[in-house]
């Protein structure tokens, strides 16, 4: 009766071993950083424009631009700040900053002047975004 209680009690402290082996495990795989490109889009030189069709026009193709890199996968997130200093923010799901910066210069509005762009790798916690569940069929 000894030696099984023994047996038993040693399979309960194996067992609470490896299953702490596994947590800590888990809890290691969990913390994983990601590079992202945080984008931020300052007003440019060509902000003084009046023409407010032409600005309409420029408006207009810079929403078309970031739809198109949401629907390719490469936007994650994307939206104006809302004080008086104007401008905004993306963050890209690119590999390089090559590739951050060809995106950006194809928007309208940093074309046109009316925006600049600040672009830098930004790290965070792989997960951090709900957004991220639409980044599955991208490369990363």
């Amino acid at each position: 009766m000894k030696t099984t209680t023994l047996i038993i009690y040693l399979l309960a402290i194996f067992s609470s071993f490896v299953q702490g082996q596994v947590d800590s495990a888990k809890t290691t795989a969990k913390f994983e950083l990601v590079k992202y490109y945080f984008v931020e889009l300052k007003h440019g030189p060509n902000r003084s424009q009046t023409d407010s069709t032409e600005i309409a026009k420029i408006q207009a193709g810079h929403m078309e631009n970031i739809k198109k890199m949401s629907d390719d996968g490469f936007m994650l997130l994307a939206g104006p700040f809302g004080d008086e200093k104007g401008g905004g923010i993306f963050i890209l799901n690119v590999n390089t900053f090559e590739e951050a910066k060809a995106l950006c210069d194809k928007d309208p509005a940093i074309i046109s002047g009316r925006l600049i762009a600040d672009i830098r790798p930004w790290y965070t916690m792989k997960g951090a975004f709900t957004a991220e569940t639409k980044l599955i069929t991208n490369n990363k």
